[in-house]
């Protein structure tokens, strides 16, 4: 059985194994789908360890379903996001535009792209990380202990003393409200 067979046969495989996936929108069902390709993660590995004569029946019945399909004009169920991103890293490690059956290179490609904007979107949120709560309660006491020292001091002895670097305008966030008319503090 040649590569592309092999792989063709992976394809199905994961395809079959994300057939029921759920619906994209919903967060709280990220552990579901994580277990799912890891699912799929753990039945390639079986596969690999499969003879090739059951390799190659196997390939010969799914074949012959795809057939069947193609025969027929009958079409396939919409494929889910989980299948479309097993498909899409499956694709790397072979040439897939010719085991490509059910979906067009165009709508292959687009997954690819709709991919990439998922995670330059994620790579690229707004807003810098929070400071946690520690340091904000850090910042806070050593205002309080040292009245006379402003946001440039006291980001100078984070940095110094502790290696933490933070920003005046960071520390500014996190201190008291001062009234009105009541000085600053030493601003070295």
């Amino acid at each position: 059985m040649c590569m592309a067979k092999q792989q063709l046969l992976i394809i199905n495989h994961a395809r079959h194994a994300c057939a029921q996936s759920l619906s994209p929108c919903h967060p709280h069902l990220f552990p579901d789908r994580m277990f799912r390709c890891i699912s799929v993660y753990m039945q390639f590995i079986a596969l690999l360890a499969r003879s090739r004569t059951a390799l190659a029946a196997e390939d010969l019945f799914l074949r012959k379903q795809l057939a069947f399909y193609q025969e027929r004009k009958i079409k396939p169920r919409r494929f889910d996001n989980v299948t479309r991103l097993i498909l899409v890293l499956l694709s790397h490690g072979f040439a897939c535009q010719d085991a490509l059956v059910n979906v067009t290179p165009k709508t292959f490609i687009g997954w690819h792209r709709a991919g990439f904007r998922l995670f330059w979107r994620w790579k690229s949120r707004p807003g810098r990380p929070r400071i946690p709560a520690e340091l904000h309660a850090l910042i806070r006491t050593m205002a309080r202990n040292n009245p006379s020292w402003g946001e440039e001091r006291i980001a100078n002895e984070l940095l110094l003393k502790l290696g933490i670097r933070i920003s005046p305008r960071a520390v500014r966030k996190y201190l008291r409200k001062r009234p009105r008319g009541q000085p600053r503090g030493d601003q070295s």
